[in-house]
């Protein structure tokens, strides 16, 4: 987790005048599965808060339909960044007050959006558009670091955004490091590897027994 007046979290943000913004973020491919395709439409809603800015970093199949609505309808709260550098990944998803984290309907059990951990690693708050009892939406609700919203309930995630929106900062903050803590106590390397390490011996002594 770092400050916005991080120098490079700082930097990046001036070089896309996105200083003084309350950034919305999804960080990632901009590919199928994902309806971002219709949840870019919610970012109308919004089109007169000059102080936001949702953030799409990625490239992906539905990129150019993403921009086309936003020529379109001449939504200008709308920024579309290129993959960021892998060292530089940090910085940019700490330039965020708020992450989206999203999957489409019918993908559970199919697909995890593993930028949930790089999301949860900077400290940031995350608004799911996550089916109930998926990988992803289980994960965040065990460790309190967002809300969740099924997809396809576009009212409801513009709801969840002026809410975001809304919160004071400490709130969202304390939401936010929520996630950090938890990936620390239950999902560090060493922790995970022993936890496979664990099923592996178990496994090997319940075949022993046969």
């Amino acid at each position: 987790p770092l400050d916005k007046n991080d120098e490079n979290v700082f930097n990046f943000l001036k070089q896309n005048k996105l200083d003084k913004k309350f950034i919305i973020m999804y960080s990632g491919n901009l590919g199928l599965y994902y309806d971002l395709e219709n949840i870019i439409k919610i970012t109308k809603k919004f089109k007169d808060h000059n102080d936001l800015c949702f953030v799409f970093i990625g490239d992906g199949a539905v990129k150019n339909e993403m921009q086309e609505f936003v020529r379109r309808e001449g939504i200008h709260i709308v920024r579309f960044l290129p993959y960021q550098p892998k060292e530089f990944i940090k910085y940019s998803l700490n330039a965020a007050d708020l992450h989206l984290v999203v999957n489409q309907k019918g993908i559970k059990g199919v697909s995890v959006p593993s930028k949930i951990y790089g999301v949860m690693a900077v400290g940031k708050p995350i608004l799911g558009v996550l089916e109930k009892g998926s990988e992803a939406q289980q994960l965040i609700e065990r460790s309190n670091c967002g809300i969740v919203v099924e997809p396809q309930d576009y009212e409801g995630i513009s709801e969840m955004i002026q809410y975001f929106y809304n919160m004071k900062h400490e709130k969202l903050n304390k939401i936010g490091l929520n996630g950090r803590e938890y990936l620390e106590k239950n999902l560090r390397k060493d922790i995970s590897i022993d936890k496979y390490r664990e099923v592996l011996k178990s496994t090997i002594e319940n075949d022993s027994k046969h």
